[in-house]
């Protein structure tokens, strides 16, 4: 039973990494055909990538992603989408990867609230949780580390997640970013749905 458990794990933190990637790279046709073949399992008609197409959804996504301009989508920052205070928001993130012992390089070139890390956060999480559950550490340390997560999933993300995908929805110009947002929104919620 752990050892299905630590797969269920691994494989949740490897669709974390994966969506995380969008964020945090620039689009390549492996990268794309990756998210393709694991989110879309196979089928063709719902697949959105054209290889000529991967200057235009670079473009789209880096427009939708970083808030080039003052007037543009708003980009997935929880203190954007949050409602109250930007300190305020970035104070609670961070204290909650204190909480989790998670310690943001210095070198990182994305803030705490973007969303990539806080997908890459997860994927850590998840990680973590395979790695007790292999070690059949069935005490307080799993438990404690699996609420955190669902928390964290709970509180954080998928607030961020659904504001954003709303955001995608009406400003994204490509099929695959639109297509990627309903992706990731359907994601989030199967993970609400998990815990």
């Amino acid at each position: 039973m752990s050892k299905q458990k630590a797969q269920i794990y691994l494989e949740r933190s490897k669709a974390y990494s994966l969506l995380a990637t969008v964020f945090l790279e620039i689009p390549t046709a492996d990268s794309v055909g990756l998210i393709r073949k694991t989110f879309y399992k196979g089928t063709e008609e719902k697949a959105p990538f054209i290889e000529e197409m991967l200057e235009e959804i670079a473009i789209d996504r880096t427009r939708l992603m970083r808030g080039l301009t003052p007037n543009g989508p708003t980009p997935p920052y929880q203190s954007a989408f949050s409602g109250t205070q930007a300190s305020k928001t970035l104070q609670e993130l961070m204290a909650f990867y204190t909480r989790c012992s998670f310690i943001l390089n210095e070198n990182a070139q994305e803030a705490p609230d973007y969303l990539g890390v806080e997908l890459a956060f997860a994927a850590q999480l998840c990680k973590k949780l395979a790695s007790l559950c292999e070690a059949e550490s069935y005490d307080e340390e799993l438990d404690s580390v699996s609420d955190l997560l669902d928390e964290f999933i709970r509180d954080f993300m998928s607030p961020l997640v659904f504001a954003y995908t709303e955001v995608v929805a009406t400003h994204a110009n490509t099929k695959y970013c639109r297509q990627f947002a309903e992706v990731l929104k359907e994601f989030i919620q199967s993970e609400l749905d998990y815990i």
